[in-house]
């Protein structure tokens, strides 16, 4: 299962940002060979640290969060996005200099799976790539949420609102900028890692493009 857990600081988010990346060898040794933290992200204006994961079960998770991460200093809330029929892409190859923006589209529920598949055929502007796409039903008509990567901020979030929007059956678009990211895992740690896992079942050739540099 891949998910992504929202830890929320009013208090002090750089303080509970640095101790995530100060504690990551810690928190990946409790998870073991049962999961891998993948990459941690901030949204722009957002009190939060996305912790996005990939876990064996939601057992393991939900003891990894009581007794780990909701203990971290600063932690106010935590919540929890399930990425259903993850897909992704792979990056361009200047990523690391490239705006990264989320985007959660609300549905009207009989166009959901419709939608999903469209997205994998929609012409993107110039200088624009898509890195994952996913269901997430997160919140109450929040169902769907997909990453981009682009030189052009103004042209996307223009392209959001004239292509995206007009999908009929998208009742909402929220785009979100990600102001920064930390991978934990890279190119040829993830193949090490998926080979000796256990229990995991996913299409490694996927995450591997995802995380390649």
């Amino acid at each position: 299962m891949i998910c992504v857990v929202r830890i929320q600081s009013q208090a002090s988010l750089t303080m509970l940002w640095d101790e995530v990346l100060s504690k990551k060898e810690e928190l990946q040794k409790i998870l073991n060979t049962n999961g891998k933290i993948l990459y941690i992200s901030k949204r722009c204006n957002c009190n939060e640290v996305s912790i996005f994961m990939h876990v064996a079960n939601m057992n393991i998770l939900g003891d990894f969060i009581a007794s780990h991460l909701a203990k971290l200093k600063g932690v106010d809330a935590i919540w929890l996005l399930n990425m259903l029929k993850p897909a992704f892409f792979a990056s361009p190859p200047n990523i690391e200099k490239m705006d990264r923006y989320t985007v959660t589209l609300k549905i009207y529920p009989a166009k959901l799976s419709e939608i999903y598949e469209n997205l994998f055929s929609l012409k993107l502007p110039p200088e624009t790539s898509m890195t994952y796409l996913a269901y997430t039903f997160h919140l109450l008509g929040d169902c769907l949420q997909f990453s981009l990567v682009t030189n052009n901020g103004d042209t996307l979030k223009g392209y959001i609102s004239n292509t995206i929007r007009q999908l009929p059956g998208v009742l909402c678009t929220t785009v979100c900028k990600i102001e920064k990211t930390a991978l934990f895992v890279l190119h040829g740690e993830w193949k090490k890692y998926i080979s000796q896992t256990t229990g995991i079942n996913w299409n490694d050739n996927y995450m591997m493009e995802q995380f390649q540099k």
